[in-house]
């Protein structure tokens, strides 16, 4: 009787302190992303990216497209109808993000580039 009340006792301090724990890291990403959402400099909203809506809206959505994009060309209507709906309280920042950029952001550019132009390659094979 003696072991399990200890474990018991043992289990529910061990959840306690997850729980305490959680909270806290929870709280502090939420401080953490207000201040950077806040932030005049914000790395998601550039001076020379498209916006549409309050500057001072509580939402802002960061679309990242690409012109060419299929994929992109067919979400743009959800996201008007989206901005029509909530047209004074969500804000949409468009930024311009070429499918090869994702390449360039890596730090080996020398192993990515072979494998996009192999990719390239596959879908798109040269005429002979």
């Amino acid at each position: 009787m003696k072991r399990q009340t200890i474990v018991l006792i043992s289990a529910a301090g061990l959840m306690l302190v997850f729980g305490l724990a959680t909270y806290l890291y929870s709280s502090e990403q939420a401080d953490r992303i207000e201040a950077l959402a806040a932030a005049a400099d914000s790395p998601l909203e550039r001076p020379y990216s498209r916006g549409m809506g309050p500057a001072d809206a509580r939402v802002v959505l960061v679309e990242f497209f690409d012109p060419a994009c299929e994929t992109c060309r067919a979400f743009a209507p959800y996201l008007k109808a989206l901005l029509a709906e909530h047209r004074n309280r969500v804000r949409l920042v468009l930024r311009y993000a070429c499918a090869f950029s994702m390449f360039v952001l890596v730090e080996n550019v020398q192993f990515f580039a072979p494998a996009f132009i192999a990719h390239s390659r596959i879908i798109h094979p040269p005429n002979s």
